[in-house]
């Protein structure tokens, strides 16, 4: 990665997510046998153990958010 004279924050921003979209997608990384981590992330199996996806692809419904300031401290 090089240093590049970014005038606002959005074309950081643009700069860096065309970075980490070629890192992870077109740049083959010897580590991983010369594959791309998209594909070894795809296979499931990265540095000889399973890759276990922690986040899943579906959203979990959180209950409310409040702000400290309104819970009451007596029953916690």
């Amino acid at each position: 990665m090089y240093l590049n004279g970014y005038e606002t924050m959005g074309e950081l921003t643009l700069g860096m997510t065309r970075y980490f979209d070629f890192y992870n997608s077109e740049r083959p990384h010897q580590s991983l046998d010369y594959q791309t981590p998209n594909i070894v992330y795809a296979s499931g199996h990265g540095g000889g153990a399973l890759i276990v996806d922690k986040f899943g692809s579906g959203k979990e419904k959180t209950g409310q958010r409040c702000s400290a300031a309104s819970v009451d401290l007596s029953t916690a």
